[in-house]
């Protein structure tokens, strides 16, 4: 029998035992076959995941799909590990070509990334800076291609409104550095406007097998069996994420080791230069600058000479751009951000808040570099730790961890590359304890880490004699375990779908200061606006309509001393049907946007006999308001139609409508949604998300009159009435939302506020901030007691100060 090959000892403080042998093969030929057989097996995986159609259609299939290949990797790597050096490598590169091959058979399917490159490199070819407008802007109509912008037959084929795009935050700036654009450019300009999805996954595979091919000189460098290529080469999350999904970070991931091999060659000044040059594609490798540290005796020097030439590269890159269109170069990077939650709490699902993240990282960079670990080693650490600390959504962020632990011969790091697979699949397919499900993924993935880090530590105390850079414990136990616990990483969490019991972390509820009774006008559903002019604040109300105003409203200048104001919508656009008793306006929202105010009220269609959405515009904040639109802004026909539209202004500043579809009406399913709105408040944008339908016995079977504000520990806060509005039983829930564009669910088994002494069904409540910027809560509630269990008159305007939310 072969005997395990020894690895070259480099002239640095051992860090891991020799690997003994704990497998026995058969022959030379049954560790062949089984290869072939897991080769064969992963390519058709790949085929099948990619044809199988897009998340959304083929659901949690994709998933245990993937935990299926995470085994057969394992047995793939394992066999590569056993086969004779040169043929290992050849067999393995061969079968990394048919499983990238393979992941060409359809579109993208679980991500719409690569429309906005499509669309970024677009924008670069006809000569404009991709940082000077957002994907809708006017500006680049002539740009527009068919593929990106379907018509109304293409948007109707996508399940999508008239007017769609493919490209994802089409009223938001490019996210992307300037590398990741000058990739677009190239990629665009080599296909042009036929080449479609195709062109980006070719590019992602070419850019893929670059970095294949030159894993076996970088493990060579650091004194490693290149038969670890099999590590990243044969895993199925390059293929789907850089392949299938193409997704720039293949890019990122090929400089990366680009720099760790030379690296190994002390030369920390072109090391730093590639370095630099990932973070212009991606921004977090710039920390793999601390692994550049490690390379050499001179451990100051090597970091301030790689952070120079990182510095240099990096300002070279933005240079033009600032130049062409300054501060708007930094995109939606802020606006991403805050959308994610990273800088608050709600992203860290393990580390809890951003200062905890923080001082984890910092702290396994300042461990490994203590403990005199080589580059590769610090490299993982330090990309595994931030994924473990930031525990993001998106599982194409690790496959920059895949390819340096590849480098780093270190297997158990595939738990953390494996880990947001399930956090993902959930948030995306609204399991409805989204939350419950990463934290468990990702615990189970740092629990593995920490279990194969103790056991090599426990082996290099025992072991008499190191090998320099051994992997984790030995090498094929340990990979089969750290493999296998991919898997059970992927797919554990699928057979937790039917546990819905498990926490999802809701934080505490928001507490709402004394309530009063403010005006005793009548509005129902009341919602206010603040209107600062001149130094000075006043505040406008909006009612459902009571006869004879058709939007009732008053104002006040002080929250205290109401009056009453005209009516905001004396007449009904051309399109609305007859409301002779202006009793079919419900639910008004005002904002104020570039110098105008905009009207969201429920009308009558005509046409249809639904309930729908309305945005009306007046140059002042009570109006009269006028549609001069020809249809209403927003109708769900099929469901009922759309009513109580509320507007949300997310942490970037961008507007989102919620509403509730009028299910009950026709004896349909009722549930609360959320829409992007366009920058001028007037059209929704991209696609619409349910956010929530309830279900609590209190609520009766009905959900409506949505509004939100952010969750100071993360996410959002839903506010919703339920049950019929004229019961006693009516009152306002709250749900907890990890995202704006939800799932929800109920954060209390009751309602937050529900009749209370003479505080009847209150109801309707929205939000908004006073001259000072203090928050209040306004609702309304019936001020004569039930009769026969049912309200008839009137309602009071109830306000109530947000302590905290």
């Amino acid at each position: 029998m072969q005997a395990w090959p020894s690895l070259r000892t480099l002239t640095r403080a051992p860090e891991g035992p020799p690997a003994p042998e704990p497998f026995r093969w058969p022959s030379a030929t049954g560790r062949a076959a089984g290869f072939a057989v897991a080769a064969v097996a992963g390519v058709w995986l790949s085929a099948d995941i990619a044809s199988g159609g897009p998340i959304l259609a083929a659901r949690w299939g994709i998933l245990l799909r993937l935990a299926l290949w995470a085994g057969v990797w394992a047995a793939a790597v394992v066999c590569a590990l056993r086969l004779p050096r040169r043929g290992a490598l050849v067999a393995v590169f061969l079968a990394a070509v048919a499983l990238r091959l393979a992941a060409l058979a359809g579109p993208p399917t679980l991500s719409d990334d690569l429309y906005r490159y499509s669309w970024d490199g677009r924008v670069q070819a006809a000569g404009v800076d991709p940082y000077r407008y957002t994907p809708s802007s006017t500006h680049l109509l002539p740009l527009r291609e068919a593929w990106l912008w379907p018509d109304d037959a293409g948007c109707d084929a996508l399940h999508r409104e008239t007017g769609c795009t493919r490209i994802n935050r089409p009223t938001a700036h490019t996210i992307y550095p300037p590398l990741a654009q000058a990739w677009f450019a190239t990629v665009y300009r080599i296909g042009g406007v036929a080449a479609h999805h195709k062109l980006w996954q070719v590019a992602g595979l070419l850019g893929d097998l670059g970095l294949i091919a030159l894993l076996p000189l970088a493990l060579r460098a650091w004194g490693r069996d290149e038969r670890w290529t099999a590590l990243y080469a044969l895993s199925p999350f390059p293929v789907v994420e850089v392949v299938n999904n193409g997704h720039v970070d293949g890019l990122a991931a090929l400089l990366v080791v680009a720099a760790l091999a030379l690296a190994a060659r002390r030369r920390p000044g072109w090391a730093g230069a590639l370095i630099g040059a990932a973070a212009l594609v991606k921004l977090y490798p710039i920390l793999l600058l601390v692994a550049l540290a490690a390379a050499g005796g001179r451990r100051v020097r090597s970091l301030v000479t790689a952070t120079g030439a990182a510095a240099a590269v990096v300002v070279a890159g933005y240079l033009p751009h600032v130049w062409a269109v300054g501060g708007r170069v930094i995109g939606y990077l802020p606006g991403y951000l805050r959308e994610e939650h990273y800088t608050g709490g709600g992203r860290y699902l393990l580390a809890g808040v951003l200062p905890v993240a923080l001082a984890a990282v910092a702290a396994v960079g300042a461990w490994v570099l203590l403990r005199r670990l080589s580059p590769p080693r610090v490299a993982a650490a330090v990309v595994g730790a931030l994924l473990l600390a930031t525990t993001p959504v998106q599982p194409w962020y690790a496959v920059t961890l895949l390819a340096v632990a590849t480098v780093a011969a270190a297997p158990a790091w595939s738990l953390v590359a494996a880990a947001g697979y399930p956090y993902f699949f959930a948030l995306i397919l609204d399991a409805g304890h989204t939350v419950a499900m990463g934290r468990l993924a990702y615990g189970v993935a740092l629990a593995g880490v920490a279990a194969g880090a103790g056991v090599r530590r426990r082996r290099v105390r025992q072991a008499s004699q190191a090998v320099a850079d051994a992997p984790l414990g030995t090498l094929p136990r340990a990979l089969v375990a750290g493999v296998a616990g991919v898997a059970l990483v992927a797919a554990g969490p699928v057979a937790g779908l039917a546990a819905p019991q498990l926490s999802v972390g809701i934080p505490r509820l928001p507490v709402l200061g004394p309530s009063r009774d403010a005006y005793d006008g009548d509005l129902g559903d009341p919602f206010i606006l603040s209107v600062t002019e001149g130094g000075a604040t006043r505040y406008v109300a909006f009612g459902t309509g009571d006869f004879p105003a058709r939007v009732p409203t008053a104002h006040t200048s002080d929250l205290v001393t109401w009056q009453a104001g005209p009516d905001a919508l004396p007449t009904l656009p051309s399109w609305a049907g007859s409301d002779p008793r202006n009793a079919l306006s419900w639910a008004p929202a005002a904002l104020g946007v570039d110098g105008r105010y905009i009207l969201y009220i429920t009308l009558p269609e005509a046409r249809s006999g639904r309930q729908c959405i309305a945005a009306a515009t007046s140059p002042t904040p009570e109006g009269p308001y006028a549609d001069r639109g020809d249809g209403p802004m927003l109708c769900q026909r099929d469901l009922g139609g759309s009513i109580d539209p509320s507007v949300v202004t997310d942490r970037a500043g961008g507007l989102h409508l919620l509403w509730k579809n009028d299910g009950n009406s026709v004896g349909r399913p009722t549930a609360l949604w959320e829409q992007s709105l366009a920058d001028d408040g007037l059209h929704v944008t991209g696609q619409p998300h349910q956010l929530f339908e309830g279900g609590a016995p209190w609520q009766g079977g009905i959900i409506e009159n949505p509004a939100a504000i952010p969750a100071s520990g993360g996410g959002w806060w839903l506010f919703y009435s339920g049950n019929a509005f004229n019961r006693a039983e009516y009152g306002t829930g709250a749900a907890w939302c990890a995202q704006l564009a939800g799932p929800c669910r109920d954060a209390k088994a009751g309602p937050l506020l529900a009749t209370e002494g003479t505080r009847y069904a209150p109801g309707g409540l929205e939000t908004f901030k006073d001259g000072k910027g203090d928050l209040w809560a306004v609702y309304d509630t019936w001020n004569r007691p039930a009769r026969n269990g049912r309200f008839f008159c009137c309602r009071s305007l109830y306000l109530a100060r947000v302590l905290s939310s």
